[in-house]
């Protein structure tokens, strides 16, 4: 038997008939003879698994990979960054993508340490955009984020990239 959301369901044996495993799903025989006058509980039992499977992929789609990990949502970060410094929030840009914080010399893009490598390309195109110096705050929400903090650096430092970057959150220097 499995257990499939609170319902013991029989397991599918080798060489076991979609009647016979209904029928062994009910709990009742398999008629050999005759016609079957069950098929229409067996498509009740069929679109009410199917209905069971749909619902959870659904439910399982809306819950964002990073909910249950971030302390706080990017834009917090942002605004605590961003309106200390007295900058502009979340401009829009000509493409109709957003720079995070629009300073007198930098456009910034905020992004958490695990997503360092998207803030590169990003502050790069906000910087072209708006004509400013390329600039990365990156959120570091504990020590462990550190690691990401090196990669980011070395990596504008190898490949000799005149971005600036910050950090901020529970592991920033």
């Amino acid at each position: 038997m499995l257990a499939l959301w609170g319902l013991a369901v029989p397991r599918m044996r080798h060489g076991l008939g979609v009647r016979a495993f209904f029928c062994e799903l009910r709990g009742t025989t398999q008629r050999t003879k005759g016609p079957h006058r069950n098929h229409g509980s067996h498509m009740r039992i069929l679109k009410k698994l199917c209905a069971i499977l749909w619902f959870s992929l659904l439910c399982l789609q809306a819950i964002p990979v990073d909910a249950t990990e971030r302390v706080h949502l990017e834009e917090w970060y942002q605004k605590k960054w961003c309106n200390k410094q007295g900058n502009q929030l979340e401009l829009v840009l000509p493409d109709r993508t957003r720079c995070d914080c629009l300073t007198r010399t930098h456009a910034i893009e905020f992004d958490f340490a695990n997503k360092w490598y998207e803030a590169i390309g990003q502050s790069l195109h906000y910087s072209r955009l708006t004509g400013k110096r390329p600039g990365i705050v990156l959120i570091l929400e504990s020590p462990t984020d550190k690691k990401y903090w090196h990669k980011l650096n070395k990596t504008i430092e190898h490949f000799k990239l005149h971005i600036d970057t910050w950090s901020i959150g529970e592991g920033a220097y």
